[in-house]
């Protein structure tokens, strides 16, 4: 893993929110009566689910997520390599938005009469210290049987200088060392729809991630 110092007028972006990363939205910029959800076309004839905020795509900033589980390569995906995902805190903003995009995407789910049951985004097995938590994906790529991740990863240190990680393989052990519980992280994310064996769910995407230094 290597690091590349960015400039410091793209640091103060990040600190201030969704302004660096055009398409997300900080939690205080969505409203939720403006959360829908709606069929659309996806692959082959099929459709899916896609949240939407006033209209648009809806995808997320929140700085300062607490992890509460970090990265493992525990699970694996159909091709066998690890499914990395970790675990964070949901503040009270994200939980009620969260909940809202659970509730307009389940109706949706439930008018199409699917046989697959509907899992809630926000996990009940989660709750510690009267937290709610949710379940961060990280995306992975394979080319030519190389696995890497498909997701821009920074760390920034305490004097809020941030640093672009540049990863030369795919270690799970190494990401989750990175994301370790305690450590803050900043997230920007999508909200997608995915089924599979039988259950539906919304799936947090990470397009994005600042690792805060200890």
């Amino acid at each position: 893993m290597k690091e590349k110092t960015e400039q410091e007028s793209q640091d103060i972006n990040i600190a201030k929110g969704s302004s660096s990363y055009a398409g997300f939205l900080a939690l205080d910029e969505v409203s939720l009566t403006s959360i829908n959800a709606s069929l659309v076309p996806y692959y082959r004839g099929t459709q899916r689910i896609k949240l939407l905020h006033e209209n648009v795509g809806l995808q997320l900033f929140c700085p300062c997520l607490r992890v509460r589980f970090g990265a493992n390569g525990k699970f694996l995906d159909q091709g066998g390599w690890p499914r990395l995902s970790f675990v964070v805190d949901a503040s009270p903003s994200l939980f009620e938005i969260l909940n809202a995009c659970d509730n307009a995407a389940k109706t949706i789910f439930e008018d199409c009469g699917s046989s697959s049951e509907w899992k809630p985004i926000l996990g009940r097995n989660y709750y510690y210290i009267n937290n709610p938590t949710v379940r961060l994906h990280i995306p992975t790529v394979v080319n030519d049987n190389i696995a890497l991740y498909a997701v821009e990863i920074h760390q920034k240190d305490s004097s809020g200088t941030v640093q672009k990680l540049v990863f030369s393989k795919f270690d799970a052990a190494e990401l989750g060392n990175l994301t370790r519980g305690g450590i803050f992280v900043d997230a920007f994310f999508s909200l997608d729809t995915y089924g599979y064996q039988k259950n539906a769910s919304i799936r947090l995407v990470v397009k994005k991630l600042v690792i805060h230094s200890d």
